[in-house]
């Protein structure tokens, strides 16, 4: 683990890449609020419209979780991918979302 902690700033572009904003590399540990459950995991990188990170959990798109990042701040999001690494390793992807009120999952 010591290398994926290495990496830092702008993460390399690919030929053709239509993506909206730049990714950063945002290495570190989050804690991930699910209903009445907290679960430990890593980030992996960020652009202005959602993160990356690695769960021990399957989450399932369109669920709605809080991201806490320490010493940063903590964010709603929205799961739109998740694809299994290996067993109790997923990779995530979430966008940011902006609402009013508690956050709930969908399921």
């Amino acid at each position: 683990m010591k290398d994926f902690f290495e990496h830092t700033g702008p993460l390399p572009t690919r030929v053709g890449c239509r993506r909206a904003f730049p990714r950063i590399y945002m290495r570190g540990k989050a804690i991930l609020q699910l209903d009445n459950r907290y679960l430990g995991v890593y980030t992996v990188d960020a652009s202005r419209r959602g993160i990356r990170f690695i769960s021990p959990v399957q989450l399932l798109p369109k669920l709605r979780v809080l991201l806490r990042i320490p010493n940063v701040k903590e964010f709603p999001v929205q799961i739109v991918r998740c694809r299994r690494f290996d067993e109790c390793c997923y990779d995530c992807g979430a966008v940011f979302v902006v609402e009013s009120g508690p956050i709930r999952s969908t399921n």
